[in-house]
């Protein structure tokens, strides 16, 4: 198969290690070029570039199209090259979405022009097999939406947010009505999703408008907690709500 594991965060991740969380392409069109980020044996980081447009092949004489073949490139910072503990680092396109896992190959410091073969995540999507355990599909695709990509998405601190693009919430608990105020938003389109403390999405809202105030219903809403999370720009805004 295509050589990939899945993993479930038991914690969230604190606010101050900035985090951004990598997009995906489960779209089997090979890139014309991007890069490789990768800790070999757990050493610093590298980053390993290539600019030749990656080709489908198969891996240990299976006859299946489940990798990409990737030969690197020299640049300006010396030519990057993968190393042993590198495997399962990710392949980006030129969009900067993950599209392969590493397997292995033979590129090294002392075989630079040798090739590399990363299991693709279209390959990952639905070809591994029947069973949800074989398949990143069921997972990432749960409401079959027919989704095949995600951008990176940069996820804004409350403190972030309170200093340069306001985004208010009030009356916080509340019965009824939300009302979401909008300060020095600068952007013309916003997603706006509802969900519960389990991640299960319940009111969605695409703005192509942005209005000074937004009101969301939730009277149907049992008592509890939920969460908003506001979209934009590839940054996302998590706010805490209890429903009385």
């Amino acid at each position: 198969g295509s050589d990939f594991y899945l993993l479930l965060l038991d914690h969230n991740i604190p606010w101050e290690y900035d985090p951004y969380f990598n997009g995906w392409s489960a779209n089997d069109t090979p890139s014309p070029n991007g890069v490789t980020i990768h800790h070999p044996a757990g050493d610093i980081k590298k980053i390993s570039t290539y600019t030749e447009t990656l080709t489908t092949t198969d891996v240990f004489n299976s006859g299946l199209p489940s990798h990409w073949e990737v030969y690197w490139s020299e640049t300006v910072n010396n030519w990057g090259v993968t190393e042993g503990g590198s495997s399962g680092s990710p392949l980006f396109d030129s969009e900067g979405r993950i599209i392969g896992t590493l397997t292995g190959g033979y590129s090294s410091c002392w075989a630079q022009e040798e090739e590399d073969f990363y299991g693709k995540f279209s390959y990952h999507w639905e070809s591994n097999g029947d069973a949800d355990t074989a398949q990143l599909k069921p997972w990432l695709d749960p409401d079959n939406t027919g989704i095949t990509s995600l951008d990176g998405l940069v996820v804004v601190s409350e403190s972030e947010n309170a200093n340069k693009e306001q985004i208010v919430l009030y009356p916080n608990p509340v019965k009824d009505i939300i009302n979401l105020k909008f300060y020095t938003f600068e952007h013309s389109k916003v997603y706006i999703s509802l969900v519960d403390i389990l991640g299960n999405p319940l009111k969605e809202f695409n703005l192509y408008y942005i209005p000074n105030d937004f009101q969301i219903d939730i009277s149907d809403f049992h008592s509890g907690m939920y969460f908003i999370n506001i979209s934009y720009d590839q940054k996302m805004i998590i706010k805490k709500l209890i429903k009385q």
